[in-house]
């Protein structure tokens, strides 16, 4: 192969260098933040490292492999704007090879190497089929064309993790979707076998050989309301090693050269998980006292253990010493983080690197949040994830080491392990210094009273991969057989409920289904987030297992997926789209395309849903969308099919007055979100507390005559609540199809069913009427039921249960007409609203009716 020739260090002379150099005395370096970027500077020893990526693309997902001679093996996804990815693979000072034919939407490479061979395995997806792994082997001086892992397999199949023994037997480990969850197998050498199947999801599979040539696979499982590490050696049967009162994700398996093997992990415990926010009626609520917003009191902490045998060591104190385990709050003002500056976020991705001589290290995010004297800065992101490093002293973990040209975005490093020391691998964005940039390029005044008003904001140059070396202690490398035996593990009962018998009625000569979902959820790609938010992986994880949805949009804000002033391109937004083809599953889990259209009072705030692509990106940032108008006129242009969906209708800052509307796109809108309250009229129950634009609420745009549905959305945070739809089928089209027909309701909580028609008609529906209608109402409650009333004419028409004397049953049916129907004139709209004695509320889509007057 030819020789690189460029600027950057070929990686021989690389690790010749970071050897030579050592750790830099402080962060006050030129490679550290610049002093005007926060409050305070983490006041942590720096790794310098060199960049491998050519810096022409967007470069991330990185991997790396040792092969036994001590060649140096790397590979990453290198993404071209507007076009797609490519897998590119890297041997020592070589040129980078692309491994895919063709652009593509590619993820998460992985590369395993020994003596001359190499395997590089990675996960495709595409907007009309499932995802699949793909391999590419590298044998006699080349690499092979790429070819699927497991060529019979017709089920959706994704991440992969891969290890390779001494021998040359290789094992890859990942997901299987039966099509009602995640299973874990894997292919070692020649054969495909299944590693663990049940009724709930297995996620993050891991793999190592120990030095003695023993397999051993990890991976998060779901069980009972919780997340618990699994482990398997050889063929013994997997064995639980974390508490159950936790969520425990993203393991790290990794081999010392003594034997022992050892294990890395998030922890987080995630109060309330799954309610409906703080807003009440009566106080029943339970979710009242557990905020919903932002994520507030979450905690979270980095585990570790070591597998000696069958033993299960704990070595020092990995809670308390790695990550700081105690709440974490959105930060508002200064506050004190440790190291100094850094907090944990929702999850650290941690690895372990246990170098030639058995020193121990591990690896993780840490998030910086970066101020200007608020919670939001004026300028620039505010906050990026370091890479950072503790070393085990055989009694503790070290102070931490900062690795230069980190900062970025919460995207896992990777670990190898050569001749001279443990390598690492990442990826770097430039975010650090974004404020003094945007200081320099700001084009306009921003609004210091909208929480959103960084959306202009330079997220950073471009995304790179950067390789460096780990410094080898000056001591005594610990012994696995003086760390203590790990505490007995705490068992929990079940936190949550599972999903019920699915609800479906015969209507007009179609069965239709009814499907809980979620359009409008955040990650931490939202900058209004500061960072803590889950991650896009996570989220879906927990809307599948957690939050019991068959469809779901992740709504990050359109601007900050498009990055107007950085030359990072779409590449968050190409992210957005390649996750949903991902993730979805036909028939288990539809996956919509979605952002956030954020524009102020009286526009609004608005989630746009597309059954397919090509999607539309609109922004205020960009003329063609600045307002509501030009961006249905552009959706309109470009033959979009859109539904663009109003929340927080009544904030005065982020809400509207409804003045603007077309019915092709305003379909419905949320009249609730967990992370605030109620947006339906004056006075409603659960009604949040920032509701002074008045022209805002629901009952405004139905006096103005418009046809619009409801939903409820959780926004932020992680508290949860539902758009429910009635549809033939779980698909794509289907579930879009539904809300564009109105034919789907809101509820504050799972498993709350309420189904309106009347004659021919589902709720949604506009028709026609010389008599009364009658309204057919069935009410199956979660919980015992308080009440039921039928609304029209901006007020409640009729209602059975209540306060004072509720239903205290859990269904309920009506059949009911308007006594003043022959009173009306004009068209008449009628919506049902459902509350349960613990304050949880479901409201249907009106029906709307106009009265015709035989002459």
């Amino acid at each position: 192969m030819r020789r690189r020739h460029s600027r950057h260090a070929t990686i021989g002379k690389l690790l010749s260098l970071l050897a030579l150099v050592g750790l830099a005395a402080s962060c006050n370096s030129a490679l550290a933040h610049p002093p005007d970027e926060a409050t305070s500077t983490p006041e942590v020893a720096e790794v310098p490292s060199q960049r491998l990526s050519g810096g022409e693309r967007f470069s991330n997902n990185p991997a790396l492999a040792v092969g036994g001679d001590g060649t140096v093996w790397t590979t990453w996804i290198r993404h071209h704007r507007d076009q797609g990815d490519e897998v590119v693979v890297q041997r020592g000072d070589d040129d980078p090879v692309r491994l895919t034919q063709q652009l593509g939407q590619y993820l998460r490479p992985v590369i395993a190497a020994v003596d001359e061979q190499a395997w590089c395995v990675w996960t495709a997806t595409e907007r009309d089929r499932v995802s699949s792994i793909w391999l590419a082997r590298f044998r006699d001086g080349r690499w092979s064309a790429a070819e699927r892992l497991a060529p019979d397999e017709t089920r959706a199949h994704q991440n992969p993790e891969i290890a390779v023994r001494g021998d040359g037997q290789l094992a890859v480990v990942y997901q299987v979707h039966t099509g009602a969850n995640y299973d874990l197998h894997a292919k070692i050498g020649e054969r495909h076998v299944v590693v663990h199947e049940g009724p709930t999801n297995d996620w993050d599979p891991t793999v190592v050989y120990d030095s003695a040539g023993t397999l051993h696979i990890a991976w998060s499982a779901f069980d009972r309301g919780d997340y618990d590490i699994l482990w398997k050696r050889g063929d013994a049967a997997p064995r639980r090693i974390s508490h159950r009162d936790m969520y425990d994700l993203h393991p790290w398996l990794t081999a010392s050269p003594a034997g022992p093997v050892w294990i890395a992990w998030d922890v987080a415990v995630v109060p309330g998980h799954a309610n409906s926010g703080e807003t009440t009626i009566t106080g029943a609520n339970h979710g009242a006292k557990t905020p919903s917003n932002y994520g507030s009191g979450e905690k979270h902490g980095v585990e570790v253990r070591v597998l000696d045998g069958e033993t299960v060591r704990t070595p020092g104190s990995p809670l308390d010493e790695i990550v700081p385990f105690a709440k974490l709050e959105p930060q508002r003002g200064a506050q004190d983080e440790s190291p100094t500056g850094y907090s944990a976020g929702h999850g650290s991705l941690p690895k372990v690197a246990v170098g030639p001589e058995g020193h121990a290290w591990v690896i993780y995010r840490a998030l910086r949040r970066t101020q200007h004297g608020g919670w939001l800065p004026r300028y620039g992101t505010f906050y990026h994830w370091d890479l950072v490093a503790r070393p085990f002293d055989g009694e503790k973990w070290g102070a931490p080491v900062r690795f230069a040209d980190s900062d970025g975005y919460l995207e896992e490093g990777d670990v190898a392990v050569s001749p001279g020391g443990a390598l690492v691998i990442f990826g770097g964005e430039q975010r650090a210094g974004s404020g003094r940039r945007m200081r320099q390029h700001l084009a306009a005044e921003r609004d210091e009273s909208n929480h959103h008003h960084d959306f202009a904001g330079r997220v950073g140059c471009n995304g790179e991969v950067y390789l460096a070396k780990l410094p080898s202690p000056n001591r005594p490398a610990p012994t696995a057989a003086k760390l203590p035996v790990a505490s007995a593990l705490r068992e929990a009962s079940s936190r949550l409920r599972g999903r019920g018998d699915r609800y479906s009625v015969d209507h007009s000569g179609k069965t239709y289904h009814l499907w809980w979902g979620d359009t409008h959820r955040h990650s931490n790609v939202s900058r209004c987030s500061v960072g803590i938010e889950p991650s896009p992986d996570d989220l879906y994880r927990y809307g599948d297992d957690v939050c019991n949805y068959d469809f779901f949009a992740l709504s990050d804000h359109g601007v900050h997926l498009r990055n107007t002033d950085a030359d990072d391109g779409n590449y968050y937004w190409w992210l957005n789209l390649k996750l949903a083809d991902l993730y979805h599953v036909p028939g288990s889990m539809s996956v919509l395309y979605n952002f956030e259209w954020t524009m102020d009072f009286p526009n609004g705030h608005r989630n746009v849903i597309y059954p397919a692509r090509p999607t539309v990106l609109l922004d205020r940032e960009m003329e063609a969308s600045r307002d509501l108008v030009k961006g249905w006129k552009l959706l309109d242009e470009a033959k979009a099919r859109a539904i663009t969906i109003a929340h927080t209708s009544a904030d005065p800052g982020q809400g509207t007055d409804w003045s603007d509307h077309d019915e092709r796109y305003q379909r419905v809108m949320e009249i609730f979100q967990s992370a605030r309250g109620s947006y339906e009229h004056e006075g409603c129950p659960r009604q949040f507390h920032r509701t002074q634009n008045k022209q805002g609420f629901y009952w405004k745009c139905l006096e103005r005559g418009y046809h619009i549905g409801v939903i409820c959305s959780s926004d932020h945070g992680y508290g949860v609540a539902y758009a429910c739809v009635y549809a033939e089928e779980n698909s794509r089209e289907a579930i879009w199809q539904a809300m564009y027909d109105r034919r789907c309701y809101g509820s504050t909580t799972y498993g709350l069913v309420l189904d309106v028609r009347s004659d021919d008609h589902w709720m949604g529906e506009a028709w026609q009427a010389a008599e009364a209608p009658q309204l057919e109402i069935n009410v199956e409650g979660a919980a015992p039921l308080r009440s039921v009333e039928i609304i029209g004419r901006s007020q409640v028409l009729h209602a059975e249960g209540s306060v004072e004397e509720p239903l205290r049953k859990r269904r309920h049916q009506i059949r009911w007409s308007d006594p003043d129907w022959n009173q009306q004139t004009g068209e008449q709209w009628y919506y049902v609203r459902v509350i349960q004695t613990d304050d949880e509320i479901a409201w249907s889509s009106p029906v709307w009716i106009t009265p015709r007057r035989e002459p």
